[in-house]
């Protein structure tokens, strides 16, 4: 199976659940944002070290930009990487962004559900 391919998979199915999740546990996520800055340090950094490992060996194995797949591939190893660098050098900065979506959690879902089933569908099918 090529690289992109499988990585395409593998974030789809990350997408379409975390999004499925966001709609379905809204008050959870919700309530989770709301106290994103009473969250444990320890937490976020591993949080932030997590995104960073996900997003850093998606993108050692494929910066690749010629297929429409490979693009959404390499795009979200990079959202993955930045985020995960961010939480790590400024966390106090990206709580209070995560504490002011709070009021947003509902378009989040949808759009990882989009940007996951057009995934889905560019990996398993086409």
């Amino acid at each position: 199976m090529e690289l992109t391919t499988m990585f395409g998979r593998i974030l789809s199915t990350f997408l379409i659940v975390y999004g499925i999740g966001l709609l379905t546990s809204r008050k959870f996520y919700t309530d989770l944002l709301n106290n994103a800055e009473e969250s444990d340090s320890i937490a976020v950094t591993l949080g932030g070290v997590i995104n960073f490992f996900i997003g850093i060996s998606i993108l050692v194995n494929h910066w690749v930009w010629d297929s429409f797949l490979a693009v959404i591939v390499s795009i979200l190893a990079l959202c993955f990487l930045l985020k995960g660098i961010a939480y790590i050098i400024l966390p106090n900065s990206m709580l209070r962004a995560a504490n002011s979506a709070t009021n947003r959690t509902t378009v989040y879902a949808i759009i990882y559900l989009i940007v996951g089933l057009v995934t889905a569908y560019l990996s398993f099918f086409a």
